[in-house]
């Protein structure tokens, strides 16, 4: 409180203004002083930074790393020959579906929020997605529980893989 009260004397005779806790009160012969709260060091509080965690051991008996990436890319070349085979079929189902839509990852009837993520996809293959959801899943019927809405969707995008999760960009 002394340093701000000398400072703000120091700042009163040379014509400055000085800061504390925020608000205005007025100076000498009508001057203003803008004052503020000083600056707080250090992180908000509940924005902890986690610990970092080590790097997990294989377990014994798991393959090694190489073989698990081979399988993971031949996986993913797998998925991105089957979506390429499922957009030609949907095409070929609906021939008059030109241009793109935004698809729900949880489509919304079935619980999904409208803010939720969402992935753009050529029509007639969210009209074939839309279809599978259906197939599994009719309209009109009470919202699913989270197991049977995982199970659902885990069903309906192994048939229907999105290309974006796999590296393509329709």
């Amino acid at each position: 409180m002394l340093k701000w009260a000398v400072g703000l004397w120091l700042g009163v005779l040379l014509g400055c203004t000085a800061s504390k806790p925020a608000h205005r009160e007025e100076v000498e012969a009508g001057e203003s002083l803008q004052v503020h709260r000083p600056v707080r060091r250090g992180g908000s509080p509940g924005f902890r930074r986690p610990p970092a965690l080590r790097t997990p051991r294989p377990a014994p008996g798991l393959p090694a790393e190489g073989m698990r990436r081979t399988a993971d890319a031949q996986g993913i070349e797998r998925t991105r020959q089957l979506y390429w085979k499922r957009l030609a079929e949907a095409q070929a189902l609906y021939p008059d579906s030109a241009g793109y839509q935004n698809h729900h990852a949880v489509p919304l009837y079935l619980g999904g929020s409208s803010q939720g993520t969402t992935y753009r996809l050529p029509t007639a293959y969210h009209k074939a997605i839309t279809q599978a959801f259906r197939q599994e899943w009719a309209y009109g019927r009470s919202r699913p529980s989270s197991e049977e809405l995982m199970g659902l969707m885990s069903r309906v995008y192994s048939k229907y893989p999105i290309p974006q999760l796999v590296g393509i960009e329709p």
